[in-house]
């Protein structure tokens, strides 16, 4: 029989080798090695399943990918093995946006109340929703406001201005949103680039 100090010591080094592995992949994202990333995260998550920092990233590459079949499957289950990821909830919710899923991710951001209100994430949500709505004035003022005054997440500024520019693209043609991003490969990367730079990642 094998002893607990054994058994206990064997999980440690699982421990440590999902670690070193999840390092590694993000290592590869923000090198812009998709393909690496992703083979080293399909890794990780056969060694355990329940990751859910790496499904947040697995999620994100295959959004950049356009993958998004993928990437949505990888952001819930994220979000389902660990509710407590914002950025994820408000990653996941910003790619139904895009997909023309409105109510989806409508029901995904509920919990960014917690927040508060004032939260950048939630300034954003409330900028996002008007949009959608074709508010595109007050929306374009609700947006520009919150990333002149975002410095909670200011890496999020760039990426925010992108899919702003996406969407407003896609209403002034009348088509889903989903299309005009993958005729902007910049709109495609909405969920990596600056993103990966943020503490929810180490």
């Amino acid at each position: 029989m094998t002893k607990p100090t054994n058994s206990k010591k064997s999980i440690a080094a699982v421990d440590t080798e999902v670690g070193a592995l999840f390092e590694q992949a993000l290592a590869a994202s923000l090198q812009h090695q998709s393909e690496i990333a992703v083979n080293i995260l399909n890794e990780l998550l056969h060694r355990d399943p329940y990751h859910a920092r790496a499904r947040h990233l697995l999620g994100a590459e295959y959004a950049q990918a356009g993958n998004i079949d993928n990437a949505l499957l990888e952001l819930f289950t994220a979000l389902e093995l660990n509710p407590a990821m914002p950025l994820a909830r408000f990653q996941l919710g910003l790619l139904l946006l895009t997909c023309a899923r409105v109510d989806d991710a409508v029901n995904v951001w509920m919990p960014l109340d917690q927040l508060g209100n004032e939260h950048v994430l939630n300034r954003f949500r409330v900028g996002m929703l008007q949009m959608v709505q074709g508010n595109f004035e007050h929306a374009r003022q609700l947006l520009a406001t919150a990333m002149a005054e975002n410095t909670e997440l200011p890496e999020l500024n760039k990426e925010m201005a992108i899919v702003i520019e996406t969407i407003f693209a896609a209403a002034n043609r009348d088509s889903p949103l989903v299309d005009a991003a993958e005729e902007d490969p910049n709109a495609q990367h909405i969920l990596v680039s600056s993103y990966l730079q943020s503490p929810v990642f180490h």
